[in-house]
Parts: C-alpha cells; sequence; structure tokens
C-alpha cells in the first residue's frame, strides 16, 4: 500500500485525524508512506538507488532488510543500520557512529551476515552503520538525512488499534520525523 503523507504536528493531526496514520495502524501487509513534497518539487519518481534499513536483529527486523534489497535499484546501495542503546549522558550528539569498540565489530558482522547472496549478482552496495543513541529512531531518521537516501525501510512489530504502542515506538516516530519516503512491513502472517 502507498500512502501520502501531510507532514502536520500532533495538534492538528489529533483534531483532524490522518488517513495515512489509520492505514499505517490496521494494514496487514507493507505500507509505503510517503511524504509530501513541496510544490515546486518535479521529482520524476525512479527506483531507490539508495535505501538506509534499520534492524534490532529481530526476525521482523531482519525481514525488513531482504525487503530492502528487493525494493534497491540494480547498481544501487543498501545501508544497513544497526542502533545500540546508549544512555544520554553517553554522547554529546543524539548519535554517533562508532567503529573502533570490539562489539561494533562483531555487530559489523551480524549486519554482514544479513547481506542476501543475490545482492553481488545485481551490483548491490552494502554499507554498515553500527550507531549508538539514546534515541533510536532520531538516530534513524539523523542517518537518513546524512546519506540522502532515497527510501528507509524498517520493520514494525504489529498492526491494529489493540497493538497501536508497539507502532507508536520507533516506526512510527521515524515516519513523523522523515522527509523521504518510509517503508514499513509488517511481520509475516502465519
Amino acid at each position: 500500500i502507498v500512502v501520502g503523507s501531510h507532514a502536520r504536528n500532533a495538534v492538528p493531526r489529533i483534531w483532524e485525524g490522518s488517513v495515512s496514520r489509520g492505514v499505517l495502524e490496521e494494514a496487514a501487509v507493507s505500507v509505503l508512506s510517503v511524504p509530501s513534497l513541496p510544490s515546486t518539487s518535479s521529482r520524476e519518481p525512479h527506483p531507490p538507488r539508495s535505501v538506509l534499513v534499520a534492524t534490532d536483529f529481530s526476525s521482523v527486523g531482519d525481514a525488513a532488510v531482504g525487503l530492502a534489497y528487493c525494493m534497491t535499484a540494480d547498481g544501487g546501495t543498501v545501508h544497513l543500520v544497526h542502533v545500540v542503546p546508549c544512555r544520554h549522558s553517553d554522547s554529546l550528539e543524539p548519535f554517533y557512529v562508532s567503529q573502533s569498540a570490539p562489539r561494533d565489530a562483531a555487530l559489523q558482522e551480524r549486519l554482514h551476515a544479513l547481506i542476501p547472496a543475490e545482492a553481488s549478482k545485481r551490483h548491490l552496495t552494502s554499507e554498515l552503520h553500527v550507531l549508538s543513541s539514546h534515541d533510536a529512531a532520531a538516530a534513524i531518521y539523523q542517518a537518513s538525512e546524512r546519506l540522502g537516501v532515497d527510501l528507509v525501510c524498517l520493520g514494525t512489530r504489529a498492526r491494529g488499534r489493540v497493538t497501536k504502542a508497539l507502532l507508536g515506538s520507533v516506526a512510527e516516530r521515524v515516519v513523523s520525523l522523515s522527509r523521504r519516503p518510509v517503508l514499513l512491513a509488517p511481520p509475516e502472517i502465519e
């Protein structure tokens, strides 16, 4: 499902409601939320050449990795991201890329293991990013802006009003922050 999204803050969203939010909460399939573009923008649609996908190494997060590779145009780049929680005082920045800690080497190996075998056949480049942050959604959003990706891909735990709190965490926050299209992949239906 592809839905457009207005960049409204919380008060108008509560007062007026949000069709895209309703679809995100209720859909049992993947949903692509595309933020509105300025009227002066004349971007031609094209397959994404640069996709950021974040995983927490859960089955849901890892499934989003496969979807991100499927969505990326041949010859494109997939940025595999894992956010390590840290205390607020651990970092002066909202996030930072850490490449020297032994823990990060192990996490990068886990990210590398998620790269599908067909990625090399399609000439896809994979870049691995281990980020530390007290706010995973902000770290993902900031990385997507810094890297200038065409699409952000995230797994979501569940859908529906009863489980709204689960979507209300990282995925919903990234959708509300992002000025880039965000593809949300729900868990597979068994």
